[in-house]
């Protein structure tokens, strides 16, 4: 159809181009040419007219190749100028640029004047490399130059591919962790600290990875977001941390204590513990079709009490302000399921968020703002924090508490609830029981203010 090399031709010419290279000690580069739109000229005008565009389009690239150099349709919109016996990058980028401006020049497809907007990605490789990661690392740098905009050029960048190969190999192996059901949930207890005593828990996921070894969720969880994981892993641990709620619930049942002495908001109404359940949930998984089908399924087959389980979002959920994602949130609320903002006093999260979504039902105080109370301006910005939610009813947890004068601080600034290592580290389901067996009582609170 186009006249071209095909894919397998042009790795044959490209790995040419790479032995010819060992031999001159000249570089070789691959240019990768990636057609904007394409998909859509097949939907509205038929394969017959994408086909005609794509022979009208391989001409004006060769045309601005130079000699010696082939040209590959190496996919169904993405063609390769195969480039030997170069001396720098420098003639890479600018055959690339060369390339898309005459592809913006208007040509002529069955008769009509067009224009093509397109994006490049350009590798350049001694002759020790192969077809293979040439063509690997071009695609890399176009996908690179896509996400810039029509037009752009970008060039391999090692560091960005590793990070690249990297995040492929941590969505592959947790991809089979998931359906393994191989991950760990760990629970970090929250304690009302007036009185010292447990409220609740979040639900923390952990894994390692039997290839990379463990990795924390700062890196897995935006994996699985680009993998199309998140729901997948959200619902492993929201069953997981239902049913391991609903396990501490009959504890405090067998000892008599039952779960009254929990409001649902967090609140304590004697020295008995509760066990509040606090899920993390990215707006990924908010804007997932049967969200709320999967969390109702998911605290029907716990038996768990929706008034003691709650979720925690982030400020990109702002960011992500879709009918969707507030549907979702109103069907949570409905429910009885409370919510959480978390990370509050940072980026966009801010007196805006609580005036604008009135859903709410409590913040928690990023932890660098408690990292800092030993100086007086983080103490008043506390302090006009615990204000705030109290003016509009919230419940409001400090997090990151890592020192005995943190502590103190925050009980001066009237935070009722706090978590961090100094009160209790995040720990396993067993070691939930045994908090709840000993009534929950808070080991070392710290020195009284």
């Amino acid at each position: 159809m186009t006249s071209l090399d095909n894919r397998t031709s042009g790795y044959r010419r490209l790995d040419d181009a790479l032995a010819a290279g060992r031999d001159d000690g000249r570089l070789t580069a691959v240019v990768l040419i990636d057609l904007d739109g394409f998909r859509s000229v097949n939907e509205t005008f038929g394969f017959a007219a994408g086909d005609a565009l794509l022979a009208a389009v391989a001409p004006v690239i060769s045309g601005a190749a130079r000699r010696g150099d082939a040209v590959a349709r190496l996919g169904a919109d993405q063609f390769a100028v195969i480039c030997p016996g170069l001396t720098s990058t420098f003639e890479a980028t600018d055959l690339a640029t060369s390339v898309l401006a005459a592809l913006a020049e208007p040509f002529s497809v069955e008769g009509r004047g067009t224009v093509v907007t397109a994006c490049a990605g350009v590798v350049v490789g001694h002759g020790n490399r192969t077809a293979a990661d040439l063509v690997r690392e071009a695609d890399i740098a176009v996908a690179a130059a896509k996400r810039r905009g029509p037009g752009h050029v970008e060039v391999f960048d090692a560091a960005a591919g590793g990070a690249l190969r990297r995040r492929w190999a941590v969505a592959t192996d947790l991809r089979a962790a998931i359906d393994a059901d191989d991950l760990t949930v760990v629970y970090q207890p929250v304690f009302d600290i007036e009185i010292g005593v447990l409220v609740g828990v979040e639900a923390l996921a952990r894994w390692t990875s039997p290839t990379l070894g463990p990795l924390g969720p700062d890196e897995f969880v935006p994996a699985a977001e680009q993998a199309g994981l998140i729901a997948a892993l959200g619902e492993r641990v929201l069953r997981r941390a239902c049913r391991d709620a609903v396990a501490w619930h009959r504890l405090l049942d067998g000892t008599g204590t039952g779960t009254g002495t929990g409001t649902g908001d967090g609140s304590v109404g004697s020295s008995a513990p509760t066990v509040d359940l606090r899920v993390n949930v990215s707006p990924l998984q908010l804007r997932t079709p049967g969200f709320l089908a999967t969390v109702d399924d998911a605290l029907a087959d716990s038996g768990l009490d929706p008034s003691t389980f709650g979720i925690e979002i982030t400020e990109s959920v702002w960011l992500e302000d879709s009918d969707t994602v507030r549907s979702a949130l109103r069907g949570l609320h409905e429910r009885g399921i409370r919510i959480l903002l978390d990370d509050f006093g940072v980026g966009h999260s801010s007196l805006g968020s609580v005036t604008r979504f009135p859903l709410l039902d409590g913040l928690k105080i990023d932890r660098s703002f408690v990292a800092e109370l030993s100086v007086a301006r983080s103490e008043a910005v506390v302090g006009a924090m615990v204000s705030v939610a109290e003016a509009f009813g919230l419940d409001v947890i400090g997090e990151g508490v890592e020192t005995p004068e943190q502590l103190a601080t925050l009980r001066r600034c009237g935070c009722r609830l706090a978590q961090g290592y100094l009160l209790g580290r995040p720990t396993d389901a067993d070691s939930v029981a045994a908090l709840v067996r000993a009534g929950g009582v808070l080991a070392a609170p710290g020195p009284s203010p």
